[in-house]
């Protein structure tokens, strides 16, 4: 899915998708994920907590690196 054209203001993180992510695969911390996903801890802390939206090139990153299509890694409100 391109994030060509969307509003990247309304894009939410699924964090029960982190949370299981996290758990399944035995990750430590939010530092390790962060610096495997390519971002920094600060940027995925803020993201997590709904205080920041992931640009596209977070989202691209993020895309990548779960391997996972766009609806299951991110929430989009319905306008």
């Amino acid at each position: 899915m391109s994030t060509k054209g969307m509003n990247m203001n309304k894009i939410t993180l699924n964090n029960l998708f982190i949370k299981e992510y996290v758990k399944e695969n035995k990750i430590k911390s939010l530092s390790r994920l962060a610096g495997e996903i390519g971002i920094s801890r600060s940027m995925l802390c803020k993201i997590l907590q709904g205080k920041r939206n992931p640009g596209r090139k977070v989202i691209t990153k993020m895309l990548i690196y779960f391997k996972v299509p766009f609806d299951i890694l991110f929430t989009m409100p319905k306008e």
